[in-house]
């Protein structure tokens, strides 16, 4: 009896132990198990911390103009972000954005979370960047396929420069200010006496000179829904516009007025139009002296904030001598020659020159010129800006 009682001792004394031990097991088991829960809790929040830091950095690349300027031009840009409780007390990020390149750049951001004395951080990185190629309307208000030639020129280039793929040339006292670069393909030739002012000079005899560009190309009249042609709110013949702006000599029209022929604006006319005016031949702005008991022309193209603006011509574009104010809002295109006699005219472009050939004649009269690329990227029917892009992705834990 005795041995009997001593046997179930230890049986209960065994079953006890056992027990106790899968009673420590499923207790660390499940300690460890919110451990792991709380941390990765704690991982996914500091994540979307960080993830939340990225996203900051990047709208504000995309709509910050101050942070846009630097991501596309400053190689050497750098910039931070940080943000205290940003969601919940305890939480915070911080930022770090900087330049690769033009247009590239990495972001570093840093979540973190108080709990106790103790801290969760975790890092996500991103590469993001914009195509920053060198088209033929990238921070240029005038193009010429051929020669950009100045004579007795007073002009002031603002926000911009000017490209060529042939000569760059000042003549007789001509003085050029551009907020932008001077860019030629073959030669920059300034005279005696004359300035040219900007930014940078790169040509043959400025090297290194940049690479030739090809001069976008506008769909004046083809078959396709979305040519001016088919996008006319009026198409007159050379002798309907004449005959409607001899009968309307303070003319306003809307729209995209189409010429098939010549658009010829001569004195006494004073023509208006918001949106675009633009002909398959020459437009002609006060070249003849008849009739010469009238004043002298004046044009306006207004910008309407939708579609194309400016003036548009298949052949050639000129301003002669017995021009009057000249205000154009918009592009001034030609595949051939836009040639400006600027003898005492009024004269003032916002928006670009994407022109063959490009002459300024004048007796120190001063132009101004405002470079729109929106209007400009409008009018040719591109996208104003390439979107910012995510490239790369990845995330570090501490």
């Amino acid at each position: 009896m005795n041995n009997q009682k001593g046997v179930v001792l230890i049986l209960v004394t065994v079953v006890m132990a056992a027990m106790l031990l899968l009673s420590g097991y499923f207790l660390n088991f499940i300690v460890t198990e919110e451990k792991i829960q709380a941390s990765h809790t704690l991982a996914t929040q500091t994540y979307y911390l960080g993830e939340g830091g990225v996203q900051e950095a990047m709208w504000k690349i995309k709509n910050d103009p101050e942070w846009l300027s630097n991501f596309q031009t400053n190689p050497n840009w750098q910039d931070t972000i940080s943000r205290e409780n940003p969601f919940s007390p305890g939480e915070s990020y911080s930022v770090a954005v900087t330049a690769l390149d033009l247009g590239r750049a990495e972001i570093e951001a840093i979540g973190q979370v108080d709990f106790g004395e103790r801290q969760s951080q975790r890092v996500v990185k991103t590469v993001v960047f914009q195509p920053q190629g060198q088209g033929a309307t990238s921070s240029t208000a005038v193009f010429t396929d051929e020669d950009a030639y100045f004579s007795g020129s007073v002009i002031d280039i603002q926000g911009a420069g000017l490209f060529t793929n042939d000569d760059i040339r000042l003549y007789f006292f001509s003085n050029i200010e551009a907020e932008g670069k001077a860019l030629a393909v073959d030669q920059i030739y300034i005279s005696w006496l004359s300035t040219l002012t900007v930014t940078e000079k790169k040509s043959a005899n400025f090297p290194p000179p940049p690479g030739s560009l090809e001069m976008p190309q506008l769909d004046f009249d083809s078959a396709d829904p979305d040519s001016l042609f088919n996008q006319a709110t009026a198409v007159y013949t050379t002798g309907q516009f004449n005959q409607l702006l001899n009968d309307n000599p303070n003319l306003v029209l809307n729209g995209i007025i189409y010429v098939t022929g010549n658009a010829i604006i001569q004195r006494g006319h004073n023509l208006t139009v918001n949106g675009a005016l633009v002909a398959d031949g020459n437009i002609n702005f006060g070249t003849d002296e008849w009739p010469f008991w009238e004043p002298n022309p004046s044009l306006t193209i207004n910008d309407s904030g939708s579609g194309p603006a400016g003036l548009l011509s298949k052949r050639k574009i000129h301003f002669g001598t017995f021009s009057g104010i000249a205000e154009i809002n918009g592009l001034i295109y030609t595949p051939d020659e836009f040639k400006l006699d600027a003898y005492g005219m009024d004269f003032s472009l916002t928006g670009g020159i994407l022109v063959r050939d490009f002459t300024v004649n004048s007796l120190w009269q001063p132009l101004i010129l405002n470079y729109n690329e929106e209007v400009v990227m409008r009018t040719l029917g591109l996208p104003y800006t390439a979107p910012v892009i995510n490239i790369e992705h990845w995330e570090e834990e501490y």
